[in-house]
């Protein structure tokens, strides 16, 4: 009845390929969700925490920005855009400790030293 030939065969194999694919997706989510250093911060959209074509979307329509500032207002200074971007809406030093660090620029930027300084 099972055989690895007949008019069967075919079916079972996509069920069992489209089967595995949900249950990676389901545990991919899961890892996602709760085991991510950035799981703590609370989530802009519900599937920000699975994706970013939430907040890619906004920026397509170009309304990021009162987006973005709606769920500040909603969630607080901290948050969590895309699974590996967060937003920060603070003056509070204690905040921007990563932010701020220095980075050595590469050459490309020496263009702009023809205005008294590179940024």
């Amino acid at each position: 009845m099972f055989g690895s030939s007949g008019p069967w065969a075919l079916g079972y194999t996509i069920l069992v390929l489209i089967g595995v694919f949900g249950v990676y997706l389901v545990i991919d989510a899961f890892v996602r969700l709760f085991s991510s250093p950035l799981s703590s911060i609370p989530n802009a959209h519900p599937t920000s925490a699975y994706c970013s074509f939430w907040i890619l979307w906004h920026r397509y329509k170009g309304n990021e920005i009162e987006v973005v500032a709606a769920a500040h207002l909603l969630h607080g200074p901290v948050v969590r855009l895309a699974p590996s971007e967060i937003s920060i809406n603070s003056a509070d030093e204690s905040l921007h400790r990563f932010h701020n660090v220095k980075v050595e620029k590469s050459p490309w930027y020496s263009f702009f030293s023809n205005y008294r300084y590179v940024s």
